[in-house]
């Protein structure tokens, strides 16, 4: 009793303590009084070994500041850049990946209005909400596709076929939200049409949160214009005469960058018009890039992104048009929305910007051959977004891949009953291992491409570290935490 029976008892009374413990009677344990990661002194002090801090070593980065921190003898953490909490567990960038809800078959039986996609995420403090949304369709005609907000719709987008094929249709939306529970779903007035949701890679919705970055990281413009040729699709309150000329800078947005930073920008408009439609993206008067829509006297959705550094200074981004009064229709039918990374405690990004670097217009490129190849390596788990788009000249549908390293991504397609340009568009979020990256598209069918400004493939390098892409189910609540709560 005198030694707790880990140590031999002296004549003066004294202890003589086995190895792995110490102490006048021997009370301290390696085991017990340091936790297994120290030896104890006779103090009851705790010699640690490396990588353990705290009075019983009971601290370490990995299990008291979740990896993402360092921690200090106080067991505080001090956490990396994009990730916040007492122990570090929480992210201050992370995505709520959704993919369709009805995958019976290909295309499911889903009444009209009703989700096929549904996303609800918590914001611990406020900040700024990105969603992207690519679902396939087989339909003839117009097909609407609408992502909401608590009732409210944010962003709309169709696509026509004359006959009865497969089209993506893609929305694009991004917001600054306050702290509070959120949620995001997609519908269209369309029944049966929408998802393969056998193949995952076909049909997915993607929400990115950037929580803590403050709302003057972006600007969004959105057209007011009233609806060409007549058609009606915006309310009188909603749209101005319509007055656009090839020369209007339509849905301008002027911004400033404290310093050399990435920059996000999206551009969308509905347009009409009897023939081939162009839209064109436009920074500080330069022509950067190009979409085409060619469905005559029918509406289509125009999309171009573009991601990159831009210099400190102040810069203007606006779109513009082949033909005059062919574009808009009420404001949630076309955004320009540009994102910038100069002014938050996050981790700043890298930006990655390459055009179609190949001639001909289309490209001679075979089919199933990688086109616009774009290599990063990181240090650490990264979340990316990677986002192409490339026009087509053949008859049919054609397929575009994206690809990573070899493995298939996300895929989109297109449909024309004729020989005519069109563009199709991919988008993939996720998070990527250590290393060195290698991302490009390819297609089953040749006829794409038409050099620079027709084009490109961005990726957006989330920072130096990444939340894991989590799914909660369509009753569920995701958080920064990336725990699914039950609501």
């Amino acid at each position: 009793t005198t030694c707790n029976g880990h140590g031999s008892v002296q004549f003066d009374g004294s202890c003589q303590c086995q190895s792995a413990y110490a102490g006048s009677t021997c009370q301290y344990g390696d085991a017990t009084t340091c936790n297994g990661h120290g030896t104890a002194q006779s103090d009851g002090s705790c010699q640690c070994q490396s990588g353990y801090l705290g009075p019983g070593c009971q601290y370490t980065d990995a299990t008291t500041c979740s990896g993402h921190g360092s921690v200090a003898n106080d067991g505080s953490c001090t956490c990396e850049e994009n990730w916040k909490g007492a122990n570090c567990n929480q992210a201050r960038v992370w995505l709520a990946h959704t993919p369709i809800l009805h995958t019976s078959s290909c295309p499911p039986s889903v009444a009209a209005n009703t989700d096929l996609f549904r996303s609800t995420i918590q914001l611990a403090e406020p900040g700024i909400v990105e969603v992207h949304v690519q679902a396939i369709r087989r339909h003839t005609g117009q097909a609407e596709l609408r992502l909401y907000r608590s009732s409210v719709v944010l962003d709309e987008a169709l696509g026509y076929t004359p006959s009865y094929e497969w089209l993506a249709v893609h929305l694009h939306y991004i917001e600054y939200l306050p702290a509070g529970t959120h949620t995001y779903y997609v519908q269209s007035p369309v029944a049966n049409i929408w998802g393969c949701g056998s193949d995952p890679t076909w049909d997915h919705m993607d929400v990115i949160v950037r929580e803590g970055a403050p709302s003057t990281q972006f600007h969004r413009a959105q057209t007011t214009l009233g609806c060409p040729g007549g058609q009606s699709r915006c309310s009188l309150s909603q749209c101005t005469t319509r007055s656009q000329t090839t020369s209007t800078q339509d849905m301008p947005v002027t911004f400033t960058l404290s310093k050399t930073a990435p920059v996000s920008i999206f551009a969308s408009q509905l347009l009409y018009y009897g023939a081939r439609t162009d839209m064109h993206l436009y920074i500080d008067g330069n022509l950067i890039l190009r979409t085409l829509t060619y469905s005559p006297s029918q509406w289509e959705t125009g999309h171009v992104h573009w991601a990159d550094e831009l210099s400190a200074g102040t810069h203007t981004v606006h779109v513009q048009h082949r033909y005059n009064g062919v574009a808009g229709c009420g404001p949630t039918w076309g955004n320009l929305i540009v994102q910038k990374w100069d002014g938050d405690d996050l981790a700043s990004p890298s930006a990655i910007e390459l055009g179609d670097p190949r001639s001909g217009c289309p490209s001679s490129t075979a089919a199933n051959t990688p086109i616009m190849q774009r290599s990063f390596t990181v240090s650490k788990p990264t979340m990316v977004i990677v986002r192409a788009s490339l026009i087509r000249n053949r008859s049919g549908r054609s397929d575009l891949y994206l690809y990573r390293s070899g493995n298939l991504l996300t895929r989109t397609l297109t449909y024309t009953n004729t020989q005519i340009w069109y563009d199709a568009h991919i988008h993939w979020v996720g998070e990527v291992p250590a290393g060195t990256h290698n991302f490009w598209v390819q297609s089953p069918h040749t006829g794409w491409g038409c050099q620079s400004q027709w084009g490109n493939i961005n990726i957006q390098v989330l920072g130096p570290v990444a939340y894991s892409m989590s799914s909660c189910s369509s009753t569920q609540v995701l958080n920064s935490a990336g725990s699914c709560i039950n609501v």
